[in-house]
């Protein structure tokens, strides 16, 4: 337990937080270290995804990968692909903005793993007008 304070109007609070991990994400086998994007598309365009991959576990043979705009209902998928124990790779993807797009910010979900094993993140997207 950590105690924290917080200030509310001219009153100081002491706050005792408990902090636990997750469970079960220590024991996750595939590890994202990072996504190549670019910050801006326009209506109708493709985004080109790539993301760097390990893998810390157990071999795996039916990895995929895939990404989403759900705001936009749109997503693609890949894979199978073969992943073998402390291998790296560096899957790429498009990811084709629909032309009727509202210029505006929107969050592009990326995964990659197999079943259960999969690791998920969020990156930021601005669709701007033509």
């Amino acid at each position: 337990t950590t105690q924290s304070s917080i200030v509310v109007g001219s009153d100081d609070f002491a706050v005792p937080i408990s902090l636990t991990p997750a469970s079960g994400l220590a024991d996750m086998d595939i590890r994202i270290q990072g996504v190549i994007m670019p910050a801006t598309v326009r209506p109708g365009g493709v985004i080109p995804l790539t993301t760097n991959v390990v893998n810390k576990g157990k071999s795996m043979d039916r990895v995929l990968m895939s990404g989403s705009i759900p705001e936009l209902g749109i997503s693609q998928t890949m894979g199978p692909m073969a992943l073998s124990t402390g291998t790296k790779m560096s899957p790429s993807m498009g990811l084709v903005v629909p032309e009727w797009s509202e210029p505006g910010f929107y969050y592009v979900r990326l995964s990659i793993g197999e079943g259960k094993n999969a690791r998920h993140v969020y990156r930021e997207i601005e669709v701007v007008s033509q």
